[in-house]
C-alpha cells in the first residue's frame, strides 16, 4: 500500500454532506473523496458551487441570483455559493432563510429539502 499523502490548498470533499472548506487533505488507501479544487473556480461573481439538492438556475442579475430548488422531502439541503461578499438577503419562496454562513469567501445555505420546486433568492 502507498503512504497517505497530503494535499495542500482549498477544497471541498463533495461526499461531505456539510461541504465543508478544507485547507489541507488526507489521501488514504481504501478512502473515498470527490474533491472541489476551489483554487480552479475564481470568480469575481457570485457562482453556485454544489447542492444537497437540485439547484436550476431561474434568475441571474447584477444583485440577485436566484435558483429553483427540489430534494428528498424532509431532508437537509445544502447550497454553496463562492462569493466575496455576504448576502443581503436570502428568501426560500419569499421567506427568509437566517441558517447560512458567510466565511473565506464560501456562503453556506442550508434548508429543509422538500418534494417540490420552490425559488431560492440571494441577493447581494
Amino acid at each position: 500500500q502507498a503512504p497517505p499523502e497530503t494535499l495542500s490548498g482549498r477544497f471541498i470533499n463533495l461526499f461531505d454532506p456539510e461541504l465543508r472548506l478544507q485547507k489541507s487533505f488526507t489521501l488514504e488507501a481504501n478512502s473515498r473523496c470527490f474533491l472541489l479544487d476551489l483554487d480552479t473556480v475564481k470568480s469575481p461573481a457570485p457562482r453556485l458551487l454544489a447542492s444537497a439538492c437540485k439547484a436550476l438556475p431561474s434568475k441571474h442579475g447584477k444583485a440577485q441570483l436566484a435558483w429553483t430548488v427540489e430534494g428528498i422531502g424532509n431532508t437537509p439541503a445544502i447550497v454553496l455559493i463562492a462569493s466575496p461578499k455576504p448576502p443581503k438577503s436570502i428568501t426560500l419562496d419569499g421567506t427568509a432563510i437566517t441558517d447560512f454562513t458567510h466565511a473565506d469567501g464560501l456562503l453556506h445555505i442550508r434548508f429543509p429539502n422538500e418534494a417540490r420546486p420552490r425559488e431560492l433568492s440571494v441577493e447581494f
